[in-house]
């Protein structure tokens, strides 16, 4: 994974080098460089090339975010009160598949919604590198948890609670 990031970022630094240099004094977004070159140099077929690529990349990251978000919401949240509910009425034991079936498929539904009128009301035209900041300090803050739960035998919540402080801190 690590050859395969650095492979990946080798095309990086030409496409923002050409960018800055072509782009040089002018008010152009750095994210759309690789789309903006080809466009500059009236290659439409690269410039379409690109454009669905980007637009595959985009799609395929809301669908793997929307359906790994929905089955979290499914099965940890809705799930235990269902279950829960459930042992509260009856002793029988249900065939709930169905019914986690649906409430997947609205929170999908809801995620979507949610996402779209978050882009409506809040929503902005910074820079993706100013979300990925965002993305890599949430994921240096959780750091710390993540490898107390994996390496401290008797970690518990409070373990978890110190960790989050810490990488807060």
């Amino acid at each position: 994974f690590p050859l395969y990031l650095l492979l990946f970022n080798i095309f990086v630094y030409p496409i923002a080098w050409g960018g800055n240099i072509l782009f040089e004094g002018q008010e152009v977004n750095s994210d759309v460089y690789s789309l903006l070159i080809p466009q500059l140099f009236d290659n439409k077929i690269l410039t379409v090339l690109v454009f669905l690529g980007g637009f595959s990349a985009a799609t395929a990251m809301v669908v793997i975010a929307t359906l790994s978000l929905s089955t979290m919401l499914s099965n940890d949240v809705i799930l235990p009160i269902v279950l829960r509910l459930q042992h509260r009425w009856t002793t029988d034991r249900l065939d709930i598949s169905g019914f986690l079936l649906y409430v997947r498929r609205l929170s999908i539904a809801f995620i979507i919604l949610a996402g779209y009128f978050y882009h409506r009301s809040y929503g902005t035209n910074e820079q993706l590198s100013t979300i990925g900041l965002i993305a890599f300090s949430l994921v240096i803050q959780l750091t710390p948890s993540l490898l107390a739960g994996i390496y401290w035998k008797k970690a518990n919540a409070w373990g978890v609670y110190a960790g989050i402080i810490g990488g807060f801190i």
